[in-house]
């Protein structure tokens, strides 16, 4: 059912009126709150401890967390770079890092 769900999200485009009242409701009352597993837009999978928390509900509703401040940590690693992710929380930014260095 938590996939159902995250598939309606991510249909609508980021932005459009009412979807992030549309995911808060999913997120309070139709995600169970087990560890729920959740894959982003770049193909990785996470596992989130409570349904309830931030992260949770914009990788569920768009698949991405902080698109901006991913963007820009992207944009400014290479290859044999180092990057530190201090209070990286389950990864949002480290996973995707990692494959850049």
């Amino acid at each position: 059912m938590n996939h159902l769900l995250i598939r309606i999200l991510r249909w609508i485009p980021p932005g459009t009126p009412g979807k992030a009242r549309l995911a808060a409701f999913f997120m309070k009352r139709g995600f169970k709150r087990s560890l729920l597993r959740i894959e982003d837009r770049l193909g990785f999978r996470y596992e989130i401890p409570d349904a309830r928390e931030p992260i949770a509900f914009y990788l569920a509703a768009d698949g991405v967390y902080e698109p901006k401040t991913l963007a820009l940590i992207l944009d400014r690693l290479q290859p044999g770079g180092v990057f530190v992710d201090i209070g990286a929380n389950i990864g949002v930014f480290a996973l995707p890092a990692e494959r850049c260095v």
